[in-house]
């Protein structure tokens, strides 16, 4: 799948939440690849606020399918879904938390947390920030993500 592709059912997914008014942010490889960090990316990570949840799903119902997922013990959501849209992963996150050590961390998107935008195809696209991500990363232990994160911060 070509980045191209990836971004353009980004965009689409923006004009359609933008126009519903829903707070959200790109996360994850997405982000760093957007923040110019990174070179490519996999899926389309959308972190949401949990009253978004049935707006973003209903949304996303009329765009692609949602897709069973595999339940992984490292991270413990109030909402976690899968979509693909026209063959591209997009998962949703609402209340996002991460367990590391037994602890359950928080790392639910807070609007002071947008910190940053990107225009694609004429479409605002919020950008949560690299420091709660690199947050994210380390508890996630994506060291080498963090690695870049901060090789960004330095240069």
């Amino acid at each position: 799948m070509k980045i191209e592709d990836k971004l353009n059912v980004l965009s689409r997914i923006a004009h359609r939440f933008n126009e519903a008014r829903v707070i959200w942010a790109v996360g994850g490889s997405a982000l760093l690849y957007l923040q110019d960090i990174a070179d490519t990316f996999h899926d389309i990570d959308l972190m949401i606020m949990a009253e978004d949840t049935q707006t973003v799903m209903d949304i996303l119902s009329q765009m692609g399918m949602p897709t069973p997922s595999v339940p992984n013990a490292m991270f413990v959501s109030k909402s976690f879904q899968e979509y693909v849209i026209d063959g591209v992963e997009v998962d949703v996150i609402a209340g996002f938390g991460i367990v590391k050590d037994g602890v359950r961390h928080d790392c639910s998107l807070q609007t002071d947390e947008i910190t940053d935008y990107v225009i694609l195809e004429k479409e605002r696209i919020p950008l949560h920030s690299l420091a709660a991500w690199r947050r994210n990363y380390l508890l996630m232990g994506q060291v080498f993500k963090v690695r870049m994160i901060d090789k960004k911060s330095i240069g």
